[in-house]
């Protein structure tokens, strides 16, 4: 996705625009908004959503579409239009044409806001169709390595270049861009005009960059740039707003207030989860400048031994989170970005390939040993069963008989199956074929006869079958 402001060069614009520009040393404070909450989601934004007298215009094969969203919703300083939560966007799909908005008239030669949350999807290449148009005044995308890359005047406001910020950016993800444009300040009679970008609040600098608006000469590392085109001289006002491929915005707002007033700079925190757990809140989330964040992460696998394996802050290892079920990463005063990686699931003894050695503990055995009770059931398998490890003991059909006319059997173990356990019937022991019985239920210490499991088939069988027992991963 493309985005990048105009200046018009049809006469019937720029005479109304001069118009409203004659009085810009009293005009009173200016404010255009388009959040897409009036229009009929599923209707194009071309076509016929044009009927509203809303300020949209593109080529007929745009596709660019209004749509219901869950779109995150911030605090009043984070969005540029309200803190309830969206429900619609648009969704752009512009077709290799380029999609307009036409703001209402505004004064010229003022200090202007660019300011909407955006959902950016990276480009390849530059758009090339931006440099060959001498209106422009800056233009902005996501480059394949996900940093954001504007088009300006360059290091002195007369040869146009594409400023790629070291800031990486979420692609795929909303985020609130801000395009400052001075049009008060400066030189009016060269259009050496400045501008600055922002994300959720955070100014990008380069090297290429100026540290405050008039500080020309050798680029000093800063947050103000060259407007492009200055020798062509666009007219100094925001005419409109242009749109190209693909990607979603909302909440677009051109003003002359400053959007963000004294609000605090935004920081991220990202969870990279792998396996079966949570965090909470979930993904990556912004938080503002000193204020305090608890994320809580949670495993969520379905093993009474499951728990954080690994846990990463910034690339640094977590380790009073590894072994727990539950773990809250508690920020106290948010000063910069955070990202944490965290990997959940069940450690495996080292002398088995599933078991636990929680579980190998728990009953006081050793997890090095692969075999510690030399019987006929390895690690695994003793976890498989829920055998003791340390005490010798054969898995066996203990008991089979009827109940009414549904089979049941038992078999000695610590406690319901870990594995998956499957019962099956023949009416001939030596060739067979056998059956899966369906499923049946468990009971965990036979009354009277502890340490047995019995298991009852939910339907009836065929007495004279015979009957085994499997317990698989």
């Amino acid at each position: 996705m493309n985005i990048s402001t105009t200046a018009k060069r049809l006469l019937g614009a720029a005479t109304m625009l001069g118009i409203v520009a004659v009085a810009s040393s009293t005009y009173a404070s200016y404010s255009y908004t388009d959040d897409f909450e009036s229009y009929t989601a599923g209707d194009p934004i071309v076509g016929e959503n044009s009927g509203v007298g809303i300020a949209w215009t593109g080529a007929a094969e745009d596709l660019s579409t209004v749509v219901a969203t869950n779109r995150p919703s911030w605090d009043g300083s984070t969005v540029p239009v309200t803190p309830t939560a969206p429900s619609q966007v648009l969704s752009l799909d512009t077709q290799a044409t380029t999609l307009t908005n036409t703001p209402t008239a505004l004064p010229y030669d003022a200090y202007y806001y660019v300011d909407q949350m955006v959902y950016m999807v990276p480009s390849e290449e530059e758009p090339s169709s931006i440099t060959n148009d001498t209106s422009v005044h800056t233009a902005v995308y996501l480059n394949s390595t996900s940093n954001l890359v504007a088009f300006t005047g360059g290091t002195d406001g007369t040869n146009n270049v594409f400023v790629t910020f070291t800031n990486e950016v979420l692609p795929e993800t909303w985020m609130r861009l801000t395009v400052t444009l001075d049009f008060d300040t400066g030189d009016g009679f060269t259009q050496k005009r400045y501008m600055n970008f922002a994300i959720n609040g955070v100014d990008l600098e380069s090297d290429s960059g100026y540290a405050s608006i008039g500080d020309e000469g050798v680029p000093n590392t800063g947050p103000w740039f060259f407007t492009a085109n200055k020798n062509d001289k666009p007219t100094d006002v925001v005419a409109s707003l242009a749109y190209q491929g693909t990607g979603m915005i909302d909440d677009v707002v051109v003003t002359d207030e400053d959007p963000f007033g004294t609000a605090s700079p935004m920081y991220w925190i990202a969870s990279v989860l792998t396996g079966d757990g949570s965090a909470a809140p979930s993904g990556a989330f912004q938080v503002n400048e000193g204020d305090a964040q608890d994320v809580v992460y949670t495993y969520t696998g379905g093993s009474a031994w499951g728990a954080i394996l690994e846990f990463y802050e910034n690339g640094v290892p977590v380790t009073d989170a590894v072994g727990k079920t539950v773990y809250t990463s508690s920020y106290a005063s948010v000063m910069m970005n955070y990202t944490n990686e965290v990997t959940f699931g069940v450690e495996t003894a080292p002398a088995g390939t599933i078991a636990p050695t929680a579980w190998v503990l728990s009953y006081g055995g050793d997890p090095s040993a692969l075999n510690e009770d030399n019987d006929a059931l390895d690690i695994d398998q003793e976890w498989l069963l829920e055998s003791d490890p340390t005490v010798s003991n054969v898995f066996e059909i203990i008991e089979i008989g009827f109940d009414g006319a549904k089979p049941y059997l038992c078999y000695p173990a610590w406690g319901l199956p870990n594995g998956t356990l499957v019962v099956s019937n023949t009416a001939d022991l030596v060739g067979g074929p056998w059956t899966n019985l369906v499923t049946g239920t468990l009971v965990e210490d036979v009354p009277g006869t502890p340490g047995v499991i019995k298991w009852t088939g939910s339907a009836d069988a065929t007495a004279g079958d015979a009957m085994k027992i499997i317990v698989t991963e």
